[in-house]
């Protein structure tokens, strides 16, 4: 083995003499001064046409663990179809775990070496395909280099994008390019190539699109459907195992939807402000896009990674439950088939778990939740209502509607605690099942102190808060807002790109999307004086309420769940039809016409606020409840639950994500030559 440090011209005098004391400590270490610089692609080609060797190109802001080499040795010597090996880390882009696709974090002070013995130990071995090598650490074989070639130096000039088309020479030549799960190898990122970085552009991509036009296609199909998933997931679940706090408990919450990810509603705000308050580790479950992902946060971070394999049911029950957990906390069901709440109740009995579960929707009672799909009142949530819409829904899953609803009215009596945020939320359920125990505890927000503003003569500025939709009334929203086209109202839609469709007459602005954190600034920055929510469903909460009232604003409110419930008990508003806009349109102008009413009704906004549930109160009262409820629960011992590799997993991801080569007649095939390579650059799974 020996090992060529390559200085490419360096204009840092100190290099030369770091590179002769490294050579000066080990025979095998040979230093290259290149007399002028020749770029990255160029200072790699020269190193690697002077040998005729195997080779492995490494970052100079990688660090290596012991035995690393090895362990890349014998994954590319098991086949002379073999064309590079990549190893995992926590950043390299398709290569990084367990989130990929980023820079990981990982909780504690775990050293490389920790991290690898980890990686080896959950490792499968297995030949894992992977549509192109990552160039932080890539073992190279010689005699694909030897049939495709070295990298374009031409095309790619400094470098970006030549190990991508060095990988698809390879492939296209019948190499196969894989990924290592048995070793971690240490990235900083964007150091080796100093202040300039190497960060990718537009202008990046030209040569390898030009020359590839499909890689871009075939990167993002790979991407979308994460054949790397059971990779990323026993080294996530690997992480956890040897992190947990043996005292204490994790909290798992389920959910429909991550809540680091995309664009988050009220259930989400809820559950990361319950993440981000309470001391304990926390695992967010949620089922998104068909896959069921954990996101685990610990004191200063997070990471997140599947959980699940296709084709899987309920294994990744058994998964997180084997996570040390304290408490589960079910707040959405959206995504999940009623057998996985039931197999997750059942097992959290088995193990001593209890369950708190949160009523924020109304999933458990109809799968259209509330609206059918004409937008109507769904007529599903009648007990003697027929909704051919859900029936049709329900059918490939063997459920009617009314099946559906009584298997989970009986899930939600085995929760060892029942919650709902607003009274009209306990009731509707308690509907449908009169002994349903339902404990009230209403969200919490950030307690904030709003600048006084005297309110500017002439014109009502009246903010519609939140992405919308048409549950939230956007279907009629811009009729409203015609119906009020000859009043002085100024309307402002914040967390929106684009307003209705509405007359000349009528003034809009759309303020675009924000942070939920920069929520008051934007209300105050847009001055406004009242809110409207035309909620056309019966809303189980309503944050943004809460938000207006926090900021002292009166809110025009639909007269649905408890929005309408809160300002009929509170004030701080008015309740208005969701289902007639002439009616909401008058009851409108006569407060915003009347300066007095105006003011009494801020007025009362800024006393119901004194009377809000704070974040910090929420979170107070949560952790006490989990306490109580942990305080008789016995840890089961941790038994790790890793994924078990599926055929497709092993397969292969070229084509249909099926190698093109089955992995018992590697061996057998005749080598490719070079008189077989195709310089047309054409991909293609042969």
């Amino acid at each position: 083995m020996r090992f060529v440090l390559a200085d490419d011209a360096s204009t840092d005098q100190r290099i030369p003499e770091v590179l002769s004391d490294l050579a000066a400590l080990d025979e095998r270490v040979t230093v290259v001064r290149r007399s002028r610089n020749l770029g990255f692609v160029g200072n790699c080609n020269r190193a690697m046409d002077d040998s005729d060797r195997d080779v492995v190109l490494l970052n100079t802001d990688t660090v290596v663990p012991p035995g690393w080499l090895d362990r890349l040795y014998t994954l590319a010597g098991e086949s002379e179809r073999i064309g590079s090996v990549t190893p995992v880390s926590n950043n390299a882009e398709i290569a990084s775990v367990p989130g990929w696709l980023g820079d990981n974090m990982y909780p504690g002070a775990f050293s490389v070496e920790e991290l690898d013995t980890l990686v080896a130990e959950v490792g499968t071995g297995d030949w894992i395909e992977i549509p192109t090598a990552v160039g932080f650490c890539v073992y190279l074989r010689r005699q694909a280099l030897d049939v495709v070639g070295l990298f374009d130096e031409e095309a790619f000039g400094r470098g970006y994008g030549e190990e991508n088309d060095l990988s698809l020479r390879m492939r296209d030549a019948g190499f196969l390019n894989l990924l290592c799960d048995r070793v971690f190898v240490s990235h900083i990122g964007e150091v080796s190539f100093g202040r300039a970085g190497r960060r990718k552009s537009k202008e990046d991509s030209v040569p390898l699109d030009r020359l590839w036009p499909d890689y871009q296609a075939t990167i993002d199909r790979f991407i979308k459907l994460n054949p790397l998933r059971g990779v990323q997931a026993r080294v996530g679940l690997g992480l956890m195992e040897c992190s947990g706090d043996t005292q204490r408990g994790r909290t798992l919450y389920l959910l429909h939807h991550p809540i680091t990810k995309g664009i988050i509603g009220g259930v989400e705000h809820h559950v990361a402000d319950l993440v981000d308050g309470l001391d304990d580790e926390s695992i967010v479950v949620s089922r998104w896009n068909g896959a069921t992902r954990l996101e685990w946060f610990w004191e200063d971070g997070m990471t997140t990674f599947p959980l699940d394999l296709p084709g899987e049911t309920t294994e990744w029950v058994d998964r997180a439950l084997s996570m040390g957990i304290g408490v589960v906390h079910i707040h959405h069901t959206f995504g999940f088939a009623p057998e996985d709440t039931a197999y997750l109740l059942d097992r959290a009995a088995d193990l001593g778990v209890p369950v708190v579960w949160s009523l924020h929707d109304y999933h458990a009672l109809t799968p259209h939740s509330i609206l059918d799909s004409e937008g109507e009142d769904c007529p599903a949530l009648d007990d003697d209502g027929l909704c051919m819409s859900c029936e049709q829904r329900l059918a490939p899953t063997g459920w009617t509607v009314w099946s559906r609803r009584r298997e989970y009215l009986r899930q939600l009596r085995r929760a060892d605690v029942l919650i709902a945020p607003s009274e009209s939320a306990a009731d509707n359920y308690s509907r449908h099942d009169p002994d349903l125990e339902i404990e009230i505890r209403p969200h919490g927000i950030p307690a904030f102190e709003p600048s006084l503003r005297e309110r500017e003569e002439g014109l009502t500025r009246i903010g519609v808060i939140g992405k919308g939709g048409v549950h939230k009334g956007d279907e009629v929203l811009g009729a409203l807002m015609d119906e009020l086209s000859d009043s002085s109202i100024g309307w402002h839609l914040l967390g929106r790109d684009s307003a209705p469709a509405v007359s000349d007459d009528v003034t809009v602005e759309a303020h675009g999307l924000y942070p939920r954190e920069d929520v008051y600034r934007v209300i105050e920055e847009a001055a406004i004086d009242a809110v409207l929510i035309y909620s056309q469903v019966d809303e189980t909460f309503s944050l943004v309420l809460s938000e207006a009232w926090m900021m002292g604003l009166p809110v025009f409110g639909s007269e649905r769940g408890a929005v309408g419930e809160r300002i009929r008990r509170h004030g701080g508003g008015v309740v208005v039809p969701h289902d007639d806009v002439k009616m909401a349109a008058r009851m409108i102008r006569e407060v915003v016409d009347d300066p007095t009413l105006m003011r009494r009704y801020a007025e009362e906004a800024r006393r119901a606020a004194g009377e809000l549930v704070t974040k910090e109160q929420m979170i107070t009262g949560y952790s006490r409840l989990y306490a109580e409820l942990e305080s008789g629960t016995v840890l089961a011992s941790s038994v790790l639950q890793t994924p078990v590799p599926t055929v497709e997993e092993r397969a292969g991801w070229l084509g249909g994500f099926a190698s093109p080569f089955s992995a018992d007649s590697y061996l057998d095939e005749e080598l490719p030559t070079a008189a077989g390579f195709s310089d047309s650059g054409a991909v293609g799974a042969r």
